[in-house]
């Protein structure tokens, strides 16, 4: 048997300890270096280039629900790391500071094993937590970079304990009209979720701006089975068109700052696949449009068309 193993960037130090056990089974093993970024991003393409019976994928739930993706089987193996002891004296600390009697409380994969001691511990204190199972999520109350419903539920605030911003922006697809916190797993610090998703808002509005005026944009399809969208950027493409831009799609299993500039035709990326991309639009050098913002930025291209 034959198999490929994959890790997102921050476990491949572990890579060849896993190699080892899977070998002394007597399975022939090969490793992906390929970038792996969330559990939509399946190494699918060198799983089937090598024959790879299986793909075992470290460090994620599952996110694609069926268990054989192109003909490959998928194992999805999570990776889990504590957070603080305290994470719910942390939030009942703000609970009680503002008076709220029922909450919605969501977190990443690395934290779900913990999960519902939080909210057990919460709960203890006669405070209601509610969340919900996500659109792509695989446990109720896990939120990922692209899918923030697990905690679209009437409540009086939102916690999201997550280590960085991209889970916490998801936020920005839902209207939200109520308090959220952004809690950091690790150094116990509650920030005001609100004001940050506000100001990417702004930073995306500006990003808009810019691209408003722009002649010739590329339409980024990844083809990573979690991400491929190509019916709609044919769609979008079109759409485009109608509206006196060109418009040309590009595909990739990964996009890098150096191959799409040296294209040197493109004024803007619009981004069909994971919005963690539009995080380094800086690295990209030009604006990159992505499903938060795009619908907001055709809205805006059609307006100034039906003036002129």
């Amino acid at each position: 048997m034959r198999v490929l193993l994959q890790f997102p960037e921050g476990l491949k130090q572990e890579a060849l300890k896993y190699a080892k056990i899977y070998e002394e089974k007597g399975i022939e093993i090969i490793i992906s270096a390929s970038p792996s970024f969330g559990a939509c991003d399946l190494a699918i393409d060198e799983a089937k280039r090598v024959n790879a019976d299986k793909l075992i994928h470290f460090g994620h739930l599952p996110f694609l629900k069926q268990p054989v993706v192109e003909g490959i089987e998928v194992e999805y193996i999570p990776y889990y790391l504590d957070a603080r002891a305290d994470v719910p004296a942390k939030i009942m600390g703000k609970v009680k500071e503002r008076g709220y009697k029922k909450i919605s409380l969501g977190t990443t994969a690395q934290h779900m094993h913990q999960f519902k001691e939080w909210v057990k511990s919460i709960e203890s204190e006669g405070i209601e937590v509610v969340y919900k199972k996500g659109n792509f999520t695989f446990e109720a109350g896990q939120i990922l970079g692209c899918d923030a419903e697990a905690v679209n539920v009437e409540s009086d605030a939102v916690f999201i304990v997550a280590d960085g911003l991209f889970h916490l922006t998801a936020l920005s697809l839902i209207d939200m009209d109520r308090d959220i916190y952004w809690v950091h797993p690790y150094n116990g610090e509650i920030k005001n979720g609100k004001e940050i998703i506000e100001q990417t808002k702004t930073m995306r509005k500006r990003s808009l701006t810019s691209a408003f005026y722009g002649k010739t944009f590329a339409i980024l399809v990844s083809t990573k089975p979690g991400q491929y969208r190509l019916e709609w950027a044919r769609k979008l493409k079109e759409r485009l068109e109608r509206l006196g831009k060109k418009a040309h799609i590009l595909v990739a299993n990964t996009f890098n700052p150096e191959s799409l500039t040296n294209f040197n035709a493109f004024d803007i990326y619009i981004n069909t696949a994971c919005p963690r991309l539009s995080e380094d639009k800086e690295l990209f050098n030009k604006p990159i449009i992505s499903e938060p913002e795009l619908s907001l930025f055709l809205k805006m291209l059609e307006e100034n068309q039906n003036r002129e």
